[in-house]
């Protein structure tokens, strides 16, 4: 990691492709300041570089700009699951098996 810089994880929900993963990162590299942006669509997470003046509640509007749900993540298994189990049912809830 650069000097200046830090990194945040995000926990996205509402991804159905691996198409999605893709639009969220460049969402995410569009925010001024940060210097690299890798989403996971298997773990549903956004991993960020980024500088310190940008701040995580840019980053999490711009997923949600793009049409996602995002959410700091606070780096427990459990709320990772939670989380999870939340996307699957709103994704259900859309009337997708």
């Amino acid at each position: 990691m650069m000097l200046g810089t830090t990194s945040s994880v995000l926990l996205i929900a509402g991804m159905r492709t691996i198409a999605c993963s893709e639009k969220i990162a460049t969402a995410i590299g569009s925010v001024a300041g940060v210097t690299k942006a890798n989403v996971n669509f298997w773990s549903a997470r956004a991993t960020v570089v980024h500088r310190s003046q940008c701040n995580t509640s840019q980053l999490i509007r711009a997923v949600q700009e793009a049409g996602y749900g995002a959410s700091l993540s606070a780096g427990t298994e459990s709320d990772c699951r939670e989380w999870l189990r939340q996307g699957i049912t709103a994704w259900n809830n859309d009337g997708i098996p």
